[in-house]
């Protein structure tokens, strides 16, 4: 389980049987009905590609969790980044619970935020245009 607004951490073990170039590690976060939500590849803030040899390798990916309380499946995967040819996929690599806390401030989720992900924003107080009572 993980609280709301929670940041987490998933760690992969990739096991290369063959020699591969240009390969891309991807990370998805879906419903459980198979709705994806959102994808990340490890070349996406600046990494290159990666050139395996047979082995075992390892990577994580931090994810800033604005995820609404709720079941949610992570998926991974790789592909070659020249070919875009996918080497290897799991649709249902994890599950995890996303609870209503908010342990860092303490905050409840409002049900009335309903989605999928909850928005960063920033709001200004709500303020009268006119004096309360003048006529409109």
């Amino acid at each position: 389980m993980i609280r709301y607004r929670e940041q987490f951490t998933v760690r992969l073990v990739i096991e290369v049987r063959t020699p591969i170039d240009r390969v891309r590690v991807g990370l998805g976060v879906a419903q459980p009905d198979g709705t994806r939500i959102g994808t990340t590849h490890h070349t996406d803030q600046g990494l290159s590609p990666s050139d395996l040899v047979s082995g075992r390798y390892t990577t994580a990916v931090r994810v800033e969790n604005e995820l609404v309380p709720g079941h949610y499946v992570i998926c991974v995967g790789l592909h070659e980044l020249r070919t875009r040819r996918g080497l290897d996929f799991l649709p249902h690599a994890a599950s995890f619970i996303v609870m209503e806390v908010d342990d860092v401030n303490g905050r409840i989720h409002e049900p009335y935020n309903i989605g999928i992900v909850g928005l960063q924003t920033s709001w200004s107080p709500v303020q009268a245009l006119t004096s309360p009572g003048a006529p409109r």
